[in-house]
Order: structure tokens, then C-alpha cells, then sequence
């Protein structure tokens, strides 16, 4: 009788396991922005690699233009190329996050703050630079899925 007691306990426990595992995938969207950061302020090497080290003076700034939490922001180590950097960083969109920043277009904030000048400056204040430097057009990847937490 023991056996079928533990049986059924293992079942249930089984099943409890999976629901659980369910309720713990959230429909998540991941957009990538990428942006050349070049201009005589970032130029030379050792300002490139001190701007490769200075990611949360950034990461909190986007995160007040983009209304999102900073832990949705993940900034990938600034690329070197001719005359700066190649900035890459993924936002993180789940439901509740779309929730929170009631539908702003997150693409189109980072455009506007590009086309505004808001965005250099942001790079100038994070990165500690003297002049702002000139940041290029936004290149966007937006991936849409399933992914477990």
C-alpha cells in the first residue's frame, strides 16, 4: 500500500512540476539596436576602451528615454571600428513590461532621441566625453518568442 501511496504522490508532484514550468513561460519580444557612436571624442583608442567599461551611466539613461526598468536593457560590450564604437544592446519586452510602458513604441524613442541629438548627449554624459560625439542611424532586429524564465 505504500508504493501506491508514493506512486500517487509522485504523480501529482510530477504534475504540479509541469504546470508550474507552463506558468513560468512568458511570451517575451527581444529588439536589438545597434548604432555606430564615432566623432574625435571617442577617436582614439584608450577613450574606446574606457567607454567599453562605462555601461550603467547608459543602460539607466535609456532605460528613463525607453520608460522601461534598467534590467531590461542589456548593453554588449561596445565594438571597436574606424573613428569609435559599434554600440549594440538588446531590450527585453515581456508582457508585463509592454503593460507597464503602456505601448510606447520603443523603436520610434530611440529614432527620435537619435534625431533630436538626445541620444549623443546621453552618450556624452555616460561616457564621460568632452564633445558629443555623432551617433549613426539605429539598425533594428526585433525577435518575437517563447522563452522560459
Amino acid at each position: 500500500i505504500s508504493s501506491i501511496v508514493f506512486s500517487t504522490v509522485s504523480m501529482l508532484v510530477t504534475v504540479l512540476a509541469l504546470a508550474t514550468d507552463r506558468k513560468l513561460f512568458v511570451n517575451e519580444t527581444v529588439t536589438t539596436v545597434i548604432v555606430e557612436v564615432t566623432g574625435s571624442s571617442v577617436s582614439d583608442e584608450q577613450t574606446q576602451t574606457r567607454c567599453r567599461r562605462l555601461k550603467d551611466g547608459l543602460q539607466n539613461a535609456l532605460a528613463r528615454v525607453l520608460k522601461i526598468h534598467r534590467e531590461s536593457i542589456e548593453i554588449m560590450k561596445p565594438e571597436l571600428i574606424t573613428d569609435g564604437v559599434l554600440l549594440r544592446f538588446y531590450i527585453y519586452d515581456n508582457e508585463k513590461a509592454v503593460e507597464d510602458a503602456r505601448n510606447v513604441d520603443r523603436t520610434q524613442a530611440i529614432t527620435d532621441a537619435v534625431n533630436s541629438g538626445h541620444f549623443s548627449k546621453i552618450v556624452q554624459a555616460a561616457w564621460q566625453l568632452a564633445d558629443a560625439p555623432f551617433v549613426s542611424k539605429p539598425q533594428y532586429q526585433i525577435f518575437h518568442g517563447r522563452q522560459s524564465k
